[in-house]
């Protein structure tokens, strides 16, 4: 069992002497894991590219959830690259096979067929492969015989880690103190990984196209992606210091509680924006949107069950979108909470793909701001992700 662990230190949880990192540095010694400390996205690049080279069985992810979806982005980047060059060498030595090889000019394009959601014991298997998508062809589908992504585990070093709680992580509540639950469960985790005790199964990601003016595309293979309400909240939450999970649940409870009375913190985030809204061609029936959020994990942090039917398909996202002002929308949470659907006019839908367009918009991508002209969302490559 090959290991590499990709460590950003510039995660909160992730600095000397935190016991997270103390837990990682510790199961890593003792076993040989190569260990990759990462400070900028060009670090990460040059980490993911070493990997490609020799990829090994697993890589570990230590970071928040912003550090998850740059490496899985990575990842993905680095993995295409060497398919490419993998692609040139092969074609160029392609006229001294044999007539009778088994080698074929075409490429045959198959969907990864594991039935949905189930795990299985960590056993040696025929690996999920990926590779570089034509614009063609949808990007949760897996070219047979391509260079195979190693598994994916997931570290909680982020100030909530919303991902590695969907997949498995359940410490480091509202009541808890310190980092020494994530600790204990990041030395679990790497304990049973490098001891072969662990469980795979297969994930779903999203991969989102960011068209921002004059600007060159720019793709990511995230988790959760939202706009309206969910950028303002970030923006202010981010603003306040990023406090974590008993600072993001007091800033929800003050929004909820001011849109009962028309508080002017809840207006701020929950006031509609200019953003029109298409799933999967069909239009959205407003085009000013206080809320549009799509996922393949169903607890969005803090029991926020919006999008309880992500992660039921592969090829599909759960997608919610609304033009509801805020004293229609804010009180809802309570169905939030409860998994329920929102009441009045909304778009609520399983999608292949979507669209938003909202000129110079802000979204949020896995807990980091960006800004847009027109961002295209639909399924990403499947990922095989490690838990005990």
């Amino acid at each position: 069992m090959r290991v590499t662990a990709i460590v950003n230190r510039r995660a909160r949880r992730l600095q000397n002497g935190s016991p997270i990192f103390e837990a990682v540095l510790r199961v890593a010694r003792a076993n040989s894991m190569r260990l990759l400390e990462t400070r900028s996205l060009s670090d990460l690049e040059a980490a993911a590219a070493e990997i490609a080279a020799d990829p090994g069985d697993t890589v570990v992810l230590a970071g928040g959830d912003g550090s998850y979806m740059a490496g899985v982005t990575a990842l993905r980047n680095a993995f295409a690259n060497r398919q490419d060059r993998f692609q040139v060498d092969a074609s160029s030595r392609r006229h001294e096979r044999r007539p009778d090889s088994n080698c074929t000019e075409s490429t045959k394009w198959t969907k990864y067929s594991e039935s949905n959601g189930a795990k299985r014991s960590e056993q040696p298997a025929a690996a999920l492969r990926t590779a570089p998508q034509p614009p063609t062809v949808k990007s949760h589908q897996i070219e047979s015989g391509q260079i195979a992504w190693p598994k994916i585990a997931l570290v909680p070093g982020g100030t909530v880690s919303t991902v590695a709680r969907n997949w498995g992580y359940e410490g480091g509540g509202l009541l808890s103190i310190g980092d020494g639950a994530a600790a204990k469960y990041t030395d679990a985790l790497l304990s049973a990984i490098v001891s072969g005790h662990t469980e795979v199964t297969a994930r779903p990601t999203l991969l989102v196209r960011n068209h921002n003016g004059d600007a060159a595309c720019v793709e990511h293979v995230g988790f959760i992606v939202g706009a309206g309400l969910v950028a303002r909240f970030f923006e202010i939450y981010t603003n306040q210091g990023s406090g974590g999970y008993r600072s993001a649940a007091s800033l929800v409870m003050r929004i909820f509680g001011g849109s009962l009375f028309g508080g002017a913190l809840a207006r701020r985030v929950l006031e509609p924006v200019p953003c029109q809204v298409e799933v999967d061609g069909v239009r959205a029936p407003f085009d000013r949107t206080s809320l549009v959020c799509a996922s393949v994990v169903r607890d969005l942090g803090l029991h926020l069950h919006l999008l309880h039917r992500a992660g039921e398909e592969r090829d599909r996202f759960h997608i919610v979108a609304t033009s509801l002002g805020p004293s229609r929308l804010g009180p809802q949470l309570p169905r939030v909470l409860a998994g329920k659907p929102l009441i009045g006019t909304h778009v609520d839908a399983l999608a292949e793909r979507a669209t938003l367009t909202m000129p110079k918009g802000a979204f949020v991508l896995d807990g980091e701001l960006f800004t847009g002209d027109r961002i295209e969302i639909e399924a990403g490559p499947v990922i095989r992700v490690l838990s005990m």
